[in-house]
């Protein structure tokens, strides 16, 4: 009896270790049932500037650095330094546009972005009269338009910011007619001028729209 009982328990215990082997062969050969959550979302802000088209004026060059720029949402962020960092930069005011990208931003709604307008160089003529503007190059106007609708980010889920400045409303009302010229040409700068750049200055915050 005692050995009856002593076989049958070996033959359970053969058959419950022949079906423990086959369970990670099963899951070898099938499929994984990991599944990788989607990539945050990355907000781009495209910028364009509008070229001016002024009666009388003539603009040959123009730069102007966004300092420190950032894409703002209805989002908070716990800890100092999360949600990416801000950025520099230059704008070709003549050339097509320029992009940057954001990455590390919590999900949300993004309607606007902020930014320092500084080194503001301009070059060209008025009426024939050559002129060179050197404006803000440090402590330059805080910038923060606001896109009319707000744009969703979230994980796989990217945005994009159209970021518009529309030069040649800094110069409308013909603000350098007056400037007081200087050997036929005139600087516009803290030194020279400066009354027209702090008009200049005082439109270039307005000048920016974003959609």
């Amino acid at each position: 009896m005692r050995t009856h009982c002593w076989r049958g328990s070996g033959l359970l215990g053969a058959r419950s270790l022949a079906l423990l082997a086959l369970v990670p062969a099963q899951g070898a050969c099938g499929p994984s049932s990991t599944v990788m959550p989607p990539a945050p979302g990355v907000a781009t802000v495209m910028v364009s500037p509008r070229a001016p088209s002024v009666l009388g004026l003539v603009l040959q060059s123009g730069t102007i650095r966004l300092d420190r720029l950032f894409a703002v949402g209805d989002v908070t962020y716990p800890h100092p330094g999360d949600g990416g960092m801000p950025t520099d930069v230059v704008v070709d005011l003549l050339g097509p546009g320029t992009s940057v990208s954001f990455t590390g931003l919590q999900q949300g709604l993004y309607s606007k972005v902020s930014f320092f307008a500084e080194s503001i160089h301009l070059d060209g003529t008025w009426h024939d009269r050559p002129f060179a503007a050197r404006l803000a190059d440090v402590h330059g106007p805080m910038v923060t338009p606001r896109a009319p609708m707000g744009h969703e980010l979230g994980p796989g889920q990217d945005l994009e910011l159209s970021l518009t400045v529309d030069v040649g409303a800094w110069f409308a009302g013909a603000v350098l007619d007056g400037c007081m010229p200087g050997g036929g040409s005139f600087r516009i700068d803290p030194q020279n001028n400066g009354m027209v750049g702090d008009q200049i200055l005082h439109r270039v915050p307005p000048s920016f729209t974003l959609q």
